[in-house]
């Protein structure tokens, strides 16, 4: 049957504002709509939810539910070929922040500066507080300053004998969940760098160093695999292979990371949770005679997606530095 009517709109406010119901699937196995339930009114009637308690009875109607986090759980909690893809609801519910009844819209939907009216004071919009107005902006990785006050980055070194000890830790101090989370593309990148009085870069004795999925090649390009550092994100990897780019031939492949909408497993995950810190050392070699003052740099650096699965995307420009010591 062809859309007709608001139908037509595709997915806006009034989808989201007729949900009745939200019923989370603790195994993830009911994502997006098969886990809301919707009111729909009959033709010349209407009906509208929402956070507002002060609202007159009618059509507009005060619904608890939207101030609760069970209602995004059905769109960020989600399974796919028995991998937690989207797991943002479950590492919400077992943190802090929902003991301390601190819920997704809090953040994301946090009041904005701007309109003190919900609707038109010729249609009996009343001035309110703008504290009450939850913004509609969505906050997240469309505001890099949102972005970058989820998480603080500090290091600290000391030289024992010829060798430059540096200790870095990131805490991740405003995400009600795991850092990065979302899709299983998100991941985080630390760079750790050492150099002597002329700037030429100590080498790395012992540490960790970036993984392979951060890119091959040059670092000024973004090729930061095997630089000092680590990699912080959730890592799947195909059962089987799957055909590779047609233009090929018949080739038969495994991407890495593998997207979750393959049947996957997880291969790791060292993302971090909330008002958790993760914790690193880094001990460089020093020169037989000298060089000092030493500096050492570090950077937290955001992707939206792997560089492999950006490269084919062509997306450009995707970083962000959520961080910095020097």
């Amino acid at each position: 049957m062809a859309s007709e009517g608001v139908a037509l709109e595709g997915v806006f406010c009034d989808f989201c504002h007729k949900i009745r119901d939200a019923r989370v699937d603790p195994t993830g196995g009911r994502p997006g709509v098969l886990s809301y339930s919707f009111l729909r009114p009959a033709h010349g009637e209407d009906v509208f939810f929402g956070q507002l308690d002060d609202v007159i009875a009618g059509p507009d109607a005060y619904h608890p539910l939207y101030q609760d986090s069970r209602y995004c759980a059905p769109c960020h909690h989600g399974t796919f070929w028995d991998v937690l893809a989207y797991s943002e609801f479950a590492e919400w519910a077992a943190s802090s922040y929902a003991k301390r009844n601190i819920h997704c819209q809090d953040c994301h939907m946090k009041p904005a500066a701007g309109p003190r009216r919900f609707a038109p004071e010729q249609e009996g919009g009343v001035v309110r507080d703008p504290a009450t107005l939850s913004s509609h902006v969505q906050f997240g990785l469309n505001d890099d300053a949102f972005m970058r006050g989820t998480v603080a980055l500090n290091s600290r070194a000391h030289v024992a004998g010829d060798h430059l000890h540096v200790h870095v830790s990131i805490e991740n101090v405003g995400g009600g969940h795991h850092m990065p989370t979302g899709s299983p593309m998100r991941n985080m990148i630390l760079l750790v760098q050492a150099l002597d009085a002329s700037g030429r870069i100590l080498p790395l004795i012992e540490g960790d160093r970036v993984p392979d999925w951060a890119g091959t090649g040059s670092p000024e390009q973004g090729g930061y695999a095997g630089l000092p550092g680590r990699g912080f994100a959730k890592i799947l990897v195909d059962l089987v292979e799957y055909p590779a780019d047609p233009r090929m031939g018949r080739q038969f492949s495994r991407v890495y990371p593998a997207p979750y909408w393959r049947p996957t497993v997880l291969a790791s995950d060292n993302r971090i949770p909330a008002e958790a810190t993760d914790r690193s050392t880094y001990i460089f070699g020093l020169p037989e005679k000298g060089g000092g003052p030493y500096r050492v740099r570090t950077r937290l650096i955001y992707r939206r997606t792997f560089k492999t699965w950006g490269e084919l995307l062509t997306i450009k420009n995707d970083e962000l530095e959520l961080g910095s010591t020097d």
